[in-house]
């Protein structure tokens, strides 16, 4: 049975809350917008961080390049509490970290960092240049638990008393597997185990005592150990007679496997805005 630590992988911000930061159709933005070697042009754009764990902050790098044959002076502004925006270095004379002047062809660096969370708001940026908006910058993401949990198991009887005696084994052998890793989640091994103990009976058994807890697969294919369980044999001679004591054991066994989340890369794209109504 699989058990989320936490709510499953929630959208947040769909695109039509971008609407309050429309442009005019026939603004020209003048500006290139890069990251992680993904090139765009236009007026709005969508950085998606893809899958983001809560509360743990993002930082990302975009790149704006002047496709003006001119300087270009902008000015960058948040729209959000849980965005912070300024230029990776500024060239402005008054040091204003959301302030910086481009060249004709140049690109300078902004460093956005975003602090996930459930929000009613659409976090986004707004170039200006003389006081008028240019380019909007919106930043998307999905929250996802940080670690996603796998508990599988039950109760389980160990084989007849003396089967591993007359059999070389104990049996019988049980298989616990949690399937394959989560989307965007990878097995943590370090924190993946077994845990059992014995239900019925007086006869200790663990993992460590008279039974086997058998990793086959540790990966993000699988995740799979074999069980096999000691029942309790006891003989005791008595003037040369034999009494028997066999009991099988029950022990509660359980598989608990920790899977990581490993952030998405960011993505970029182009958003179109309606031009507002006139």
């Amino acid at each position: 049975m699989r058990s989320l630590v936490k709510c499953c992988a929630l959208m947040l911000f769909p695109l039509s809350l971008l609407q309050g930061a429309t442009l005019a159709a026939t603004v020209e933005s003048g500006v290139q917008i890069e990251l992680n070697k993904q090139i765009v042009k236009g007026e709005a754009f969508l950085v998606d961080l893809g899958y983001q764990a809560e509360s743990m902050p993002v930082t990302v790098s975009i790149g704006v390049r002047n496709t003006k044959p001119y300087r270009l002076q902008l000015d960058a502004f948040k729209f959000s509490d849980n965005l912070d925006v300024r230029w990776t270095t500024t060239n402005d004379p008054h040091k204003l970290e959301t302030r910086s002047t481009l060249a004709p062809g140049e690109l300078r660096q902004l460093t956005v960092r975003l602090m996930p969370a459930q929000s009613p708001e659409f976090p986004y940026l707004v170039l200006f240049s003389k006081r008028q908006p240019i380019s909007t910058i919106a930043i998307g993401y999905m929250l996802a638990p940080k670690v996603y949990t796998v508990d599988t198991g039950g109760d389980y009887w160990s084989g007849y008393p003396d089967s591993f005696l007359t059999t070389g084994g104990w049996s019988p052998r049980y298989e616990l597997c949690t399937g394959p890793a989560p989307f965007q989640y990878h097995i943590n091994p370090q924190v993946t185990h077994v845990d059992a103990h014995t239900v019925e009976g007086q006869h200790g058994r663990s993992c460590s005592g008279w039974m086997h807890c058998i990793p086959e697969r540790v990966d993000d294919t699988d995740v799979c150990y074999g069980i096999e369980i000691e029942g309790h044999l006891k003989r005791a001679s008595f003037f040369g007679g034999w009494d028997d004591e066999k009991e099988f054991v029950k022990v509660n066994v359980r598989l608990r496997a920790r899977y990581d989340l490993s952030p998405s890369q960011p993505s970029l794209s182009v958003v179109k805005l309606k031009a507002p109504k006139q």
